[in-house]
């Protein structure tokens, strides 16, 4: 499983100076979204600050508040459209493809010295990230939409929060020598 760090994704966001390729990858790393799920993004799914998100995979459903730092990147994108088109992220041609999504992450990746990494990245990088901020396993299933917590498990093993955490609590109770 390939994630990036918090450093990472601070200075990918930076290298995105498109206000739509920088609010495509805020939300995917925000939501832990899957590719197809983000250029999937309709206008009716963003509404009373609230995102609907349909995931791919266990047909879960989810709405989720929609943080400041969307709203800002969503309003700021918008300053720039002039079609009325129903997907949320759209180019000269209508809605974005998948394709077109994986590569712009590609682009700005290594514009930001990211190497080796998908777009996907950003999905292990939003469980990764809110598991080092104290959330909780169920929070991250909530997140990525997973219907079992199995699924969400794996990303607890490279939590650095908690692996440094159990590394200095002596749970055992042994004395030390």
């Amino acid at each position: 499983m390939k994630y990036i760090t918090s450093r990472q994704a601070s200075d990918l966001l930076k290298a995105a100076t498109d206000s739509r390729d920088y609010a495509m990858l805020l939300i995917t790393l925000r939501y832990g979204l899957r590719v197809g799920e983000l250029v999937g993004l309709q206008q009716s799914d963003i509404v009373d600050g609230k995102i609907t998100i349909r995931r791919e995979k266990g047909s879960n459903t989810g709405a989720y508040s929609v943080s400041n730092d969307i709203a800002a990147a969503l309003g700021e994108y918008g300053k720039g459209r002039i079609d009325n088109a129903t997907n949320v992220f759209t180019g000269r041609f209508g809605a974005l493809t998948t394709r077109f999504a994986q590569l712009m992450f590609k682009r700005i990746a290594a514009a930001a010295g990211i190497k080796d990494n998908s777009i996907h990245c950003l999905r292990h990088t939003c469980a990764v990230l809110m598991l080092d901020a104290g959330l909780d396993l169920a929070d991250v299933q909530d997140q990525l939409g997973h219907k079992s917590i199995q699924s969400t498990l794996v990303y607890a093993a490279v939590s650095n929060k908690r692996r440094t955490a159990y590394e200095k609590v002596n749970f055992l109770n042994l004395e030390e020598k």
